[in-house]
């Protein structure tokens, strides 16, 4: 079966969603995007939060919400990534949803004339959510906090993307990015906590780390049961030094780290344990089903 994708609201298959070779999101990376699961083909956790902060994207990139507001209410998109699953046959297991949405108009650089734009969603089979990873670290600079929008996730992912198949081809699953005074930022596709003397800190938001979805859903649930989640500059030697750490993200959604670097890490701490009892005991009270919205 070929793959298929909604286009413009259009149910295609992939090889139809074309875009022009010259438009802003090709030439000059002028898109936003989501990625998240949804489980069994029907409840996602944070769904709202997604779109809110798509839309924020689609604003900073000339999208007239008041012209067409509908894609980004949550029971028409809903609608749209049921049809996509039922059609991809991916009802019955968890799966990969992308949200891609972003500038069509072909003017230059400048950004003159009435901007066009496209939005796109794809579905795939999801990986096992909370498998444990390996993570290296390295010395590449996130894009620096105030450089770049970090509470929008920007399709130009080049700088990331490179560090992570460095990271695959040395036997990791990802790797940690800087900020510009060389403390850690986040993982390439995720945020990452780390886990020392029963404490959890995790890199502050102004070192560039993106302001993920279960990132805060995380840290406001741990602050309700009491867990304080200290947010700070985190260096090097901090994260060498930790106990145990973990990584979060709306697809994998926690995943403790074995390794990082040369050092082996406690995927079994018990502060870690709890954290992770903690988010799925909140994930299953708070998932919404997508044909209720």
């Amino acid at each position: 079966m070929s793959e298929l994708v909604i286009f413009n609201n259009q149910l295609v298959p992939a090889t139809e969603a074309m875009l022009p070779a010259d438009c802003r999101a090709v030439s000059l990376g002028e898109s936003c995007f989501e990625t998240f699961r949804v489980r069994a083909g029907a409840s996602v956790l944070g769904f709202e939060l997604h779109l809110q902060r798509m839309m924020r994207g689609a604003v900073m990139l000339g999208y007239d919400v008041r012209k067409h507001a509908s894609f980004f209410l949550a029971a028409d998109c809903a609608v749209q990534i049921i049809t996509l699953l039922e059609k991809q046959k991916l009802t019955h297991t968890d799966a990969r949803v992308r949200i891609q949405i972003g500038r069509l108009d072909r003017s230059g650089i400048s950004g003159q004339g009435e901007p066009e734009f496209f939005y796109l969603i794809k579905a795939a089979e999801a990986t096992k959510a909370g498998q444990p990873v390996k993570i290296d670290f390295n010395a590449r600079e996130r894009i620096p906090a105030g450089a770049s929008d970090s509470s929008v996730k920007w399709s130009y992912y080049a700088p990331n993307v490179m560090e992570l198949n460095k990271a695959k081809s040395q036997g990791f699953d990802d790797a940690l990015l800087n900020d510009a005074e060389g403390n850690v930022s986040c993982t390439t596709t995720a945020n990452v906590f780390f886990v020392k003397d029963n404490e959890i800190i995790t890199p502050w938001l102004q070192s560039g780390a993106l302001h993920g979805i279960t990132r805060k859903l995380l840290i406001g649930v741990l602050l309700e049961k009491g867990i304080h989640v200290n947010e700070k500059p985190v260096t090097r030697a901090e994260a060498e030094e930790c106990d145990a750490a973990f990584i979060t993200s709306s697809v994998r959604e926690i995943s403790a780290v074995t390794r990082l670097g040369e050092f082996e890490k406690d995927a079994h701490h018990p502060l870690l344990q709890d954290v992770m009892q903690t988010f799925a005991e909140y994930r299953r009270n708070h998932r919404k089903n997508l044909a209720d919205l």
